[in-house]
C-alpha cells in the first residue's frame, strides 16, 4: 500500500500531519479562518450540544481541521493553556497580503512581514482563537547550502529578532 493510498483509507479530507486545532467557539473560527485566510469549507459534523466535533477546511491548499473543546477527551484550545507551543505556517503566494489580511480580519500581528536569509518573507500572526500562523512566500531559489550561509552570516551579525510590541 502506498503513502497516498493509506492516507485515502484515512480520510478523503486530511492528510498524514493534518493539524487538527481546538478553539474556544469553532463556528466563530471557522467564520475567522474564512475572512482571514480564505479557508474553504470540505466538512462538517456538529454534536446535538451545539459543538463543532470536526470541521476540515483548506487553507492555501493545505487541510486543517477544527473543533470545539471537548475536555472530556482532554481537547483544549490555547485559551485553556494560556498560549500555544507551535505554529501553522501558511505558504502562500503573498505573505504581506496574506499577513494583511488576516490583521485586517482581526489577528494580532505579533511579527511584521520581513525577508530573512531563507530567500523568504514571513510575519507571524495569531488568530483571535490562540493559534499561530505564519504567512510565508519565497522570494529566491536558493540551495540548502546557499540558506545554511546566509544563516551563519546573519548569527555572525547578532541581529536582534524583531517582534511587535503587542507578540512578544
Amino acid at each position: 500500500m502506498t503513502a497516498d493510498m493509506a492516507a485515502d483509507t484515512v480520510s478523503p479530507h486530511y492528510r498524514s500531519g493534518t493539524p487538527l486545532i481546538a478553539v474556544h467557539d469553532a463556528p466563530a473560527a471557522l467564520d475567522f479562518y474564512q475572512a482571514a485566510f480564505g479557508a474553504q469549507p470540505l466538512a462538517r459534523l456538529d454534536a446535538p450540544d451545539g459543538r463543532v466535533m470536526h470541521a476540515a477546511i483548506l487553507i492555501y491548499g493545505s487541510p486543517v481541521v477544527v473543533a470545539d473543546e471537548m475536555p472530556e477527551v482532554g481537547l483544549h484550545s490555547p485559551h485553556h493553556y494560556g498560549g500555544t507551543a507551535f505554529s501553522i505556517i501558511l505558504a502562500c503566494e503573498d505573505a504581506d497580503a496574506a499577513h494583511a489580511r488576516a490583521v485586517a480580519a482581526g489577528a494580532l500581528s505579533l511579527a511584521p512581514v520581513q525577508e530573512d536569509f531563507s530567500g523568504s518573507r514571513h510575519g507571524l500572526v495569531q488568530c483571535p482563537f490562540g493559534h499561530r500562523w505564519l504567512t510565508t512566500s519565497r522570494t529566491e531559489a536558493l540551495s540548502f547550502d546557499q540558506i545554511n550561509d546566509r544563516f551563519q552570516a546573519w548569527l555572525a551579525a547578532g541581529e536582534p529578532i524583531e517582534l511587535s510590541q503587542d507578540g512578544g
